[in-house]
């Protein structure tokens, strides 16, 4: 599986994350002491996530303007995308006890959101197919190469 995990040293996305790791609980803004807090903080390990990135969601999520899926670039050995921020952001969906989260991913210089699911019925987390851009950061991608501009 070609996912990294950002340990706040990645220059690319040092800024956005503020120097901190991907599963620091003051970048997620996650309370230690907070009963549903500290479910999200017994998820946001790299083996937990990788078995949820390894779902069905993120195998046919594409994200816009792009014509791969997540999935290609996960089970790629030359491309991949960065975890920046794990599991975060707990919103209700209605009036159910159902919740949507999301991680934030590094990608080609850009920030994506790619959300998921809390199932209050099993208590399960799985990703679903829908993503969002964030903004773009660098010109830069995750491998280094640099988009040239158009020469007039």
């Amino acid at each position: 599986m070609s996912v990294k995990f950002h340990d706040g040293t990645d220059k690319l996305y040092q800024a956005y994350t503020q120097s901190k790791a991907w599963d620091d609980t003051g970048l997620l803004q996650l309370n230690p002491t907070d009963q549903w807090d500290k479910f999200l903080i017994a998820h946001n390990t790299e083996e937990k996530l990788k078995t949820l990135l390894a779902g069905n969601g993120v195998t046919y999520c594409t994200p816009e303007g792009y014509s791969s899926k997540l999935g290609e670039y996960r089970d790629s050995d030359e491309r991949s995308f960065v975890v920046l921020k794990g599991l975060h952001q707990w919103q209700r969906k209605g009036n159910t006890a159902d919740y949507k989260l999301h991680i934030t991913i590094g990608l080609d210089g850009k920030l994506w959101h790619l959300y998921a699911n809390y199932f209050a019925k099993n208590q399960k987390i799985a990703f679903s197919t829908d993503c969002s851009a964030g903004e773009k950061i660098s010109a830069t991608d995750n491998e280094g190469f640099t988009q040239v501009g158009k020469k007039r």
